[in-house]
């Protein structure tokens, strides 16, 4: 774009809408000082013709490149960076390891999160299950010793009452053997309460609420540990890095954005007076003072429902797609936009 050119685009885009009524007023009132020279018919179809070229003429605006869906990556935790695998510019395929922060100590987080896990579920497993194993086995093999036992005091029972009736055996012996009857029958019943139900609703909630915690622990340090050796989850170009190996950085620090830079998305703000000459599917045409005679197609995406503020300004926000296969097109790129209105 020439200098002259350039001067003119920028004049257009800053033009008040008021001063552009002004010229089409001048324009219609010399026509009317030049009836005389030319019919009526004549007169009223320059006057439509001059009405036509200004509602038709292009709509000037500046906007930014930005990336269409673009994909951040944060410090997972305060650190230092150990490695950046990637520069500024690169295409990255999915996959692809892009930086690392203090691998041992997220590798250590994570091992020990697990840790505790693992003793989580075995505790949660063992309630669940009403004991171990050794426990639920010992408790089975007593269950049994113990109603052969009862068996044996119950029969020993029956033999002192018969002796009894026949005036063998005192009235002590038999009461000797109530009482062994009633002690066995107490193991009996504890033991099949043991295996019944060995622990309380209370202290099974308690473990579950454990489990739990320690699931979300060992997510939340995997989860670090991952994007502490962040990936690229899809193919892209890396356009914005931060990351330089041995930097100190804190919770949440952007590090590097990257995105695929072969669709883009233009933003720009229309002023407030040519919003209702614009129409979703516009033709837009975009320049790029960083490479000259070059321009860029796209179209309205979206239409405006509202005016949003810009210092004194109300304007209205314009969307639209850019194809960008040659990737010479860079988001946070200032552009310059021309809607062919409709």
């Amino acid at each position: 774009m020439t200098d002259t050119s350039d001067q003119r685009w920028r004049f257009h885009c800053r033009l008040p809408f008021g001063i552009k009524s002004l010229w089409l007023a001048i324009a219609l009132l010399s026509l009317t000082f030049c009836d005389r020279h030319h019919s009526p018919g004549t007169t009223q179809e320059l006057s439509r013709n001059l009405a036509q070229q200004a509602l038709t003429a292009p709509v000037y605006a500046e906007g930014k490149i930005e990336a269409a869906a673009p994909l951040d990556f944060y410090a997972p935790d305060a650190g230092t960076i150990e490695q950046v695998l990637v520069a500024n510019g690169q295409h990255v395929r999915q996959g692809q390891l892009l930086f690392v922060m203090e691998e041992a100590r997220f590798t250590a987080n994570e091992a020990a999160a697990l840790a505790r896990l693992k003793t989580a579920e075995s505790d949660f497993a063992i309630i669940l299950n009403n004991g171990t194993r050794d426990q639920v086995a010992r408790d089975r093999f007593r269950l049994a010793e113990s109603t052969t036992d009862l068996g044996g005091a119950h029969s020993e029972l029956v033999a002192s009452q018969k002796l009894y009736a026949a005036g063998a055996v005192p009235a002590s012996e038999v009461a000797r053997g109530e009482v062994e009857v009633q002690q066995q029958r107490s193991k009996v019943l504890l033991l099949e309460r043991k295996l019944g139900s060995r622990y309380s609703e209370a202290e099974r909630r308690r473990a579950e609420a454990s489990l739990q915690a320690a699931q979300l622990a060992y997510e939340g340090a995997a989860g670090q540990h991952q994007r502490a050796r962040s990936r690229a989850p899809a193919d892209g170009t890396v356009y914005f890095l931060a990351a330089k190996p041995g930097q100190s950085v804190r919770p949440g620090q952007l590090l590097l954005r990257m995105a695929n830079l072969d669709q883009l998305t233009v933003r720009c703000f229309v002023e407030e007076q040519d919003v209702p000459r614009i129409a979703r599917g516009d033709a837009m045409s975009l320049s790029w003072e960083a490479i000259p005679n070059r321009h860029w197609s796209s179209s309205v995406a979206s239409v405006p429902s509202t005016l949003i503020a810009r210092g004194v300004r109300s304007v209205a926000e314009i969307t639209g797609p850019v194809a960008n296969a040659d990737r010479q097109l860079l988001p946070g790129a200032s552009v310059r936009v021309t809607i062919q209105s409709r």
